[in-house]
């Protein structure tokens, strides 16, 4: 679980956290390690709230799930209707 997490602190880092080192043109190797030790406590201290406190859910997709359930569901009911009335018209 640390691994992914540290990959995907390593992928967003690029565009949203802020790092911990100087931005010069170019960095030392202490420097390097240091990002990369910081991307690791990281994703240990996330995997740590993660087991502690679980993932608090969002409701993200729960009313559009909602809607399509009950489209599919009105669409599929008049279908079965359709097969039913040809099945029962047919000799």
């Amino acid at each position: 679980m640390v691994k992914s997490l540290a990959e995907g602190i390593g992928r967003a880092k690029k565009s949203t956290f802020v790092s911990d080192v100087k931005k010069y043109g170019a960095h030392g190797g202490h420097e390097k390690k240091l990002v990369n030790l910081s991307n690791i406590t990281k994703a240990f201290g996330a995997g740590v709230n993660i087991r502690r406190y679980g993932i608090k859910p969002t409701g993200f997709l729960d009313k559009a799930v909602a809607t399509t359930v009950a489209s599919v569901r009105d669409r599929l009911g008049a279908a079965l209707k359709i097969d039913v009335i040809n099945s029962i018209n047919k000799p």
